[in-house]
């Protein structure tokens, strides 16, 4: 590069960013930063020469673009953007001049491509040789670690022929809502299943973390077992059992069927029933739940005996009298019902029972003579009073 003699005067202790493009192309920018973040160049977006380092210039000489900054800037690095190319590929030099007492000391030269929408970028590395300030540009690229959940680490800017490292955490996000997310590899640039590797960055890579979502399926009862709970991924078809507890003597569980709440769930009375896992879902299986009530009773037609679904009401009731059988009963005999015994204590013959259990009632009957008494006597007295009339009817004749 050649200025001339007033500029080299102003700019006897610089450091000189060009970039060189081939003719006719000049449609990349330029753009150079040090490091506390303040740059020189055209803003990508606004299209405006940028000047934010005190002292630095920026020059546009057609087909060389020049940036001045003072020796003292601590420069990190510099931008090529191709946002503007004109062809899908272009070619530039980047040149890199340090100035001391108006004499150039020391030059570096970098060519490269870039393609149309892409920026590459250079660290810049400032060293000693032979007593004299050196400078090196060390291409760099772009490692994007990308993943919809989780945390990632490992993305950033890398010199050329370095392997970078990149990993995500955790591998398992559990939401509130009955819903997780499993890491399950990664693709893009790399293919593996491992949260942590390496990749050799010869070039700008992306990585993208891929992760399988789960839901839960809550099997609930309130009696027995139930098969089928978990954590099942989306699409899943599975199967949900409900089996009932062992029962003593008295008790049993009739099956009513599903009660599904969720996309895909199920509502109805297949056991086993198949569902299709789409959503969180809640599959509580209903049982009824029956106890026995049974009625002991030597005399009469109890009602009441059978089934009843727990803490149900069931209505007891028998005859308050029964004839006797045979001659006693022609006589008047009866038995008198008493009371109840048991599972529960009562002298009406119509009581109610709550079925909290299996429940075992018996009648209790005591015998009633006291028509046969009175039978007996009338026919006695019919029979003395007709034997009495009788012998007083012979007397007379």
């Amino acid at each position: 590069l050649r200025f001339r003699d007033s500029y080299l005067a102003d700019l006897s202790e610089s450091l000189l960013v060009s970039l060189v493009e081939k003719p006719d192309q000049h449609k990349l920018l330029l753009n150079v930063y040090d490091t506390q973040g303040r740059h020189v160049g055209i803003n990508p977006e606004t299209k405006l020469v940028e000047v934010e380092i005190p002292g630095a210039y920026y020059f546009d000489f057609g087909e060389i673009i020049t940036v001045v900054l003072p020796k003292e800037v601590k420069i990190d690095h510099v931008v090529v953007n191709a946002k503007y190319a004109e062809m899908s590929e272009e070619e530039y030099t980047l040149i890199t001049t340090v100035i001391e007492g108006g004499v150039e000391t020391s030059r570096d030269l970098e060519s490269s491509s870039i393609k149309r929408g892409e920026e590459n970028r250079f660290r810049f590395q400032e060293f000693m040789e032979n007593g004299k300030i050196a400078v090196d540009l060390r291409p760099q690229h772009l490692l994007r670690v990308l993943s919809a959940y989780g945390s990632v680490r490992g993305s950033g800017w890398y010199d050329e022929g370095t392997v970078a490292t990149f990993s995500i955490e955790p591998t398992m996000i559990e939401h509130d809502n009955m819903t997780r997310r499993l890491f399950i590899g990664w693709t893009g640039d790399v293919a593996s299943m491992s949260p942590s590797e390496s990749i050799l960055m010869n070039s700008s890579k992306t990585v993208l973390a891929n992760w399988m979502t789960q839901y839960f399926v809550d099997v609930r009862s309130e009696y027995g077992e139930v098969r089928g709970e978990g954590w099942y991924e989306r699409g899943a078809i599975i199967e949900l059992q409900a089996i009932p507890p062992a029962v003593s003597e008295g008790e049993r569980y009739l099956w009513v069927g599903w009660n599904g709440v969720g996309y895909g769930s199920y509502t109805g009375p297949d056991n086993p029933a198949k569902v299709i896992v789409n959503g969180p879902i809640t599959e509580t299986a209903i049982w009824r739940r029956q106890f026995y009530l049974k009625i002991i009773s030597k005399y009469g037609t109890p009602e009441g005996e059978g089934w009843y679904d727990t803490n149900s009401t069931a209505i007891v009731s028998i005859e308050p009298s029964i004839q006797m059988e045979g001659l006693l009963g022609l006589l008047g005999g009866k038995y008198i019902f008493a009371g109840w015994t048991g599972d529960i204590v009562s002298s009406t013959s119509t009581v109610s029972i709550v079925m909290d259990g299996p429940k075992t009632v018996a009648a209790v009957w005591r015998e009633d003579y006291t028509m046969v008494y009175v039978s007996i006597g009338v026919i006695l007295t019919v029979i003395l009073t007709g034997f009495i009339a009788l012998i007083l009817i012979r007397r007379r004749t």
